[in-house]
């Protein structure tokens, strides 16, 4: 019988009275997974294993994930190799066990011109106009082999166009304190980024545009304003990451229906 002894009151515990040389039944990889569940984390001290009796173990558990980064043992792809001092650098100090590798990792950075006017009722309206620069991860693409190994996404440079508006609605009574806010994001076509064959489509012009109507329920009841609000709005989000959704890559009329967004809101937002 296996035993569980917690090392702090709210991570991690050691397991032991157990061998992990042995081909484990089902009701000791049980109390091993919910001991898991509940420490978090969880240690085998002083088991001298072999690289058979790793992966038979781990196995236990489900399919053992490839990671597509990093250095591998040399004959068992499934086990990365994680060493702090030879060669430094190879993934030890920066390691992590989920697999956020594969989702997007966007970065981007924009230049431009920005004007800013006052508004009635103390609102204001800002209007931009930049060059914006995207570049990203495709881990999908990573998996799907050898047409882009690396999943690095390079768009090209583009325009874009913002604008946000917020306005109080002075001319209603004092007590129904009221706030129209919109905001407007354009961008334009900024190519495949990476090779057409694993490409969602070459990036067509992007509209993003959220409006909201807000009361401030903090006014009303405290006299406290900005404090406490609820608010319905709309959103409308044509070619949603640029992505159209009509046209993808060599299929013309096989679209991506979550490429335009069209969602109706309801929230409440708190001031801290």
């Amino acid at each position: 019988m296996i035993e569980v002894c917690p090392l702090t009151g709210v991570i991690g515990a050691e397991i032991h009275g157990v061998d992990l040389r042995d081909d484990l039944d089902d009701a000791t990889v049980g109390a091993i997974r919910a001991a898991l569940d509940a420490h978090l984390v969880i240690f085998f001290r002083d088991q001298d294993i072999e690289t058979a009796d790793h992966l038979r173990f781990a196995r236990k558990f489900g399919e053992i994930t490839i990671n597509p980064f990093g250095p591998k043992h040399p004959d068992h792809q499934e086990i990365s190799v994680l060493d702090q001092k030879t060669p430094k650098g190879e993934g030890a100090d920066a390691w992590h066990t989920d697999n956020t590798y594969l989702g997007s990792a966007k970065k981007s950075i924009q230049a431009g011109l920005q004007a800013d006017f006052a508004m009635p009722y103390n609102g204001n309206l800002s209007l931009s106009a930049f060059a914006y620069k995207e570049w990203q991860h495709d881990g999908f693409a990573v998996l799907a082999g050898p047409i882009n190994p690396s999943g690095k996404v390079d768009f090209d440079t583009t325009w874009g166009l913002g604008m946000f508006w917020n306005q109080p609605l002075g001319f209603l009574p004092a007590w129904l304190p009221m706030t129209y806010k919109a905001i407007v994001g354009l961008h334009g076509p900024k190519g495949y980024g990476e090779n057409p064959l694993v490409a969602p489509g070459e990036r067509k012009t992007e509209l993003f545009t959220q409006q909201t109507l807000d009361l401030d329920l903090g006014k009303i009841i405290t006299g406290k304003a900005n404090m406490y609000s609820v608010w319905v709005g709309y959103r409308y989000w044509k070619n949603k990451f640029g992505i159209n959704n009509t046209n993808v890559v060599a299929f013309p009329l096989v679209g991506l229906p979550f490429a335009n967004e069209s969602t109706w809101l309801v929230g409440s937002t708190w001031a801290w």
